[in-house]
């Protein structure tokens, strides 16, 4: 869930990431993605869109092919994954116990395409464990709760 690559210059600049692949499975999204960050697209790839499903590719050992090169030799020191409830929990059992994850669902069972949603910050947390929690909260808001966990998968 990439989306449009908003998340790609706070992560750069902010951070200081030396390189961010953002994936997506929607084409139009990616070129959206990397429209709107051409600046970190043209900076040796600083940021990069990538057509691909997050939750086929082993976190542990990354293997996808960018504009016709297959990358190999990349490990995420840090996944992000706003949109949990968009996807199966295989990129999450697949992540390295040395990768920090970044990551956001929510209760909102309504929407068609939540496939996997959670009814509580508890259910989270059983769901995704971590054995290195820096944070975990939520946030309440008019239609549904928000929650978040930062830290290293058990």
């Amino acid at each position: 869930g990439c989306w449009i690559g908003l998340l790609a210059p706070w992560l750069s600049f902010v951070f200081h990431a030396e390189r961010v692949f953002g994936f997506d499975t929607d084409p139009e999204a990616i070129d959206m993605a990397d429209d709107y960050n051409s600046d970190l697209v043209e900076a040796d790839w600083r940021f990069k869109g990538v057509v691909d499903d997050a939750t086929i590719i082993d976190w542990s050992e990354p293997e996808f092919v960018v504009e016709g090169e297959l990358i190999t030799d990349f490990f995420p020191n840090v996944i992000v994954n706003t949109s949990c409830e968009h996807m199966t929990d295989d990129w999450f059992n697949s992540a390295s116990e040395n990768s920090l994850v970044i990551m956001q669902t929510n209760n909102y069972f309504k929407y068609h395409e939540h496939i996997n949603c959670v009814d509580s910050l508890k259910s989270m947390e059983e769901q995704y464990p971590m054995k290195n929690v820096i944070y975990s909260g939520e946030m309440i808001t008019p239609a549904y709760t928000r929650y978040m966990q930062i830290g290293y998968p058990a």
